[in-house]
């Protein structure tokens, strides 16, 4: 058994890639980075009507528990973040934060800081391919990496790895 930390940039990226990888390795670590934003969704996004909710719902409350509730059952714990999603982060909701390079600086400075607290034997980090926020994810984790002495693994997006090879390759 291995002490692990799954980075994964949405509440539900990291359970969907590594489950078998989550259930051989009970008591580990999904440190989600997006998982913050506005309390409720008004007007509601795309995505999220997609999903089931109605704009004012609490979107990210509900998220947040599914992903407790997911990380639970594969034996671990769920370790979130404050940092807003993409489809957040405008005027639209208030967003309040950084943006752009000092956005991948600020993630890249609290996954040191997380990390280091949690000290697993290996970090387990998204590759990032299409989607913006995979991308920033995976930029800060690999500018952590530099700056921790620790094992490093990385994960191939689920469902991308197979939507889009050619993207994965060239990564």
């Amino acid at each position: 058994m291995t002490a692990l930390v799954v980075v994964s940039p949405h509440l539900d990226d990291g359970v969907l890639s590594c489950a078998g990888l989550l259930r051989a390795n009970p008591q580990s670590h999904v440190l989600t980075v997006l998982a913050g934003g506005p309390s409720q969704i008004n007007p509601i996004t795309g995505w999220d009507r997609s999903c089931g909710f109605n704009a004012g719902d609490d979107v990210l409350g509900a998220r947040r528990d599914e992903d407790r509730a997911a990380v639970s059952e594969l034996g671990g714990d769920s370790v979130q973040l404050g940092y807003w999603d993409s489809q957040y982060r405008n005027t639209t909701y208030d967003y309040p934060g950084p943006a752009g390079d000092a956005l991948i600086a600020e993630i890249t400075d609290s996954l040191v800081e997380v990390l280091a607290a949690l000290s697993p034997d290996v970090v387990v980090s998204r590759i990032g391919i299409l989607h913006e926020d995979h991308r920033d994810v995976a930029l800060a984790a690999f500018n952590a990496a530099s700056r921790l002495p620790l094992e490093w693994w990385v994960y191939e997006d689920l469902p991308y790895r197979r939507e889009f090879a050619k993207d994965l390759e060239a990564a």
